[in-house]
């Protein structure tokens, strides 16, 4: 027995089970592929709550070129990115449109009203001839959406994946732009690695937070502060944060070049987990994170921890006096 047979049987054979879903189907079954070929793609994904949004768009320009677009919420220091493709690419979008029978999406309108999180999408397509559809859902999903969705990424997240490469290294050539002006650090040991932790935010003004340090250490190893807990929640002025000192050697050791690094290392449960995320008042964001370790990273380390030892020690001594 089916669960869908199931439960109708439990709440009333013959009932209609409400799932929640509420808004149109789109015109279904009665639509027509339209042939004259799709010159213009846009598909937004709005991920759950702390998850990653996105966009992807495919348009043939005025000219004639034929030009990628995408954004990313977690890469939003990028904006859109873009980068010109071949024009075949259309020809492929059109060969997915038919695939996945996209025209009997055209008018989906519908959300899901018991749930609170979840994700949604946002999809429109112009044609050769002037037409164009559109279709969207908030946990809510029209029919083939699965069968579309990793299609349409198998085509363009290889593309994507080159454009934000492109424009990450545009970063790393333009270097850091400005003085620091925020610190975000987490580093917590797994397995062999050892039992340390560190949770480190700072920020360099006390404008819209007086207690704008907040640094909680468990060491167990006794390598930067003597074994114990610590929790220090606090407001100090920029120029006892050692803001220069950071700064200094973020660039000793060009973690610039850690702009959005994410890599897992093998033995993950016997790794150091670390989070960076370093803001600058010209612009530049530096975040990156993993267990593999980056170029210079035990270097970095060491001296970074140093420096906020120092910082826990000294305010802590204020704090005291």
């Amino acid at each position: 027995m089916g669960i869908l047979t199931f439960l109708s049987g439990l709440f009333g054979c013959g009932k209609k089970i409400d799932i929640g879903e509420r808004g149109e189907d789109g015109i279904g079954k009665k639509a027509r592929d339209n042939e004259s070929g799709v010159t213009d793609l846009y598909y937004s994904y709005d991920g759950t709550i702390g998850g990653n949004n996105y966009h992807f768009r495919v348009t043939k320009e005025k000219d004639g070129r034929v030009v990628f677009r995408c954004e990313y919420l977690e890469h939003r220091d990028y904006g859109e990115m873009e980068r010109e493709v071949a024009p075949d690419i259309l020809d492929r979008l059109t060969a997915i449109y038919k695939e996945c029978r996209l025209a009997e999406w055209d008018g989906f309108r519908k959300y899901n009203e018991y749930v609170m999180d979840g994700d949604g999408f946002s999809l429109s397509i112009s044609f050769a001839d002037g037409q164009n559809m559109s279709a969207h859902g908030s946990n809510a999903y029209p029919e083939r959406y699965r069968e579309f969705s990793e299609k349409l990424h198998g085509l363009l997240d290889p593309i994507a994946a080159e454009v934000l490469e492109e424009y990450r290294q545009k970063k790393i050539a333009a270097g850091i732009q400005g003085e620091l002006t925020s610190v975000f650090a987490t580093f917590i040991q797994h397995g062999s690695s050892g039992s340390d932790e560190y949770h480190i935010t700072i920020y360099g003004s006390r404008e819209h937070r007086d207690e704008n340090v907040s640094i909680r250490v468990k060491s167990v190893s006794g390598e930067f502060l003597p074994a114990g807990e610590y929790q220090l929640y606090t407001g100090a002025d920029k120029e006892a944060l050692k803001f220069d000192a950071i700064q200094a050697v973020i660039e000793k050791y060009e973690v610039i070049r850690w702009c959005d690094y994410d890599r897992t290392a093998e033995d993950y449960n016997n790794s150091e987990w670390f989070q960076l995320a370093f803001g600058f008042d010209g612009g530049t964001t530096i975040a990156a994170c993993g267990t593999e370790p980056p170029e210079n990273y035990a270097e970095f380390r060491q001296e970074f921890l140093s420096l906020i030892s120092s910082l826990v020690q000294e305010l802590e001594a204020q704090k005291n006096e």
